[in-house]
């Protein structure tokens, strides 16, 4: 579906580095971290390992019409949403299409994260938006000890590969759960 970018002319001009985002570590913060471990993603990791979880987490806040990911740019974050909406944005021959629209709970940049490719897709705050990142690096050690925390990435990343226009009204409830399970459920 072809559409008008919001903002699209500020967001050019608006990048991360001269974001007015707020950015601290999610460690002792205890909403933010009751937030992280009630993810799908996250489920089997043990009270101990969720500590490293915590540690890689770092918090951001981002103003409408700000670009937190660069189409192109290398993928070394994953991503949680905690609030607002963002707006998931390709370029295909020189025309900006609009892949679909995130909100609370959602995760995204695991393409880029997984494969170390760079990003396939811009992600346009909508709103007022607060995210969690997590680097690659940091995740690291959780990914190894936790294979199924990979393993769900996958999934995801394969769901979203195989079917980008339903990927934000999955009909299936474990995929919906999988790929954003603090959504509002649809009418």
């Amino acid at each position: 579906m072809l559409f008008f970018l919001f903002g699209m002319e500020e967001a050019k001009n608006k990048d991360r580095s001269q974001s007015s985002k707020e950015t601290k570590s999610i460690s002792g913060d205890i909403a933010l971290c009751a937030f992280v471990e009630k993810l799908h993603l996250f489920k089997r990791i043990s009270q101990e390992d969720m500590s490293l979880v915590y540690a890689a987490g770092k918090y951001h806040k981002y103003k409408a019409g700000e670009i937190i990911v660069k189409e192109g740019e290398p993928g070394e974050d994953l991503f949680l949403l905690v609030s607002g909406d963002v707006q998931v944005v390709s370029r295909a021959a020189g025309v900006s299409v609009e892949l679909g629209r995130l909100s609370r709970g959602a995760i995204f940049g695991e393409v880029g994260f997984l494969t170390r490719k760079p990003r396939t897709a811009m992600i346009l705050a909508l709103n007022s938006v607060e995210i969690i990142s997590f680097s690659r690096t940091d995740l690291d050690l959780v990914l190894q000890k936790y294979p199924k925390v990979r393993k769900t990435l996958q999934t995801m990343m394969t769901a979203r590969a195989e079917k980008p226009s339903r990927l934000w009204s999955v009909p299936n409830k474990l995929l919906r759960e999988v790929l954003n399970p603090l959504a509002r459920p649809t009418v």
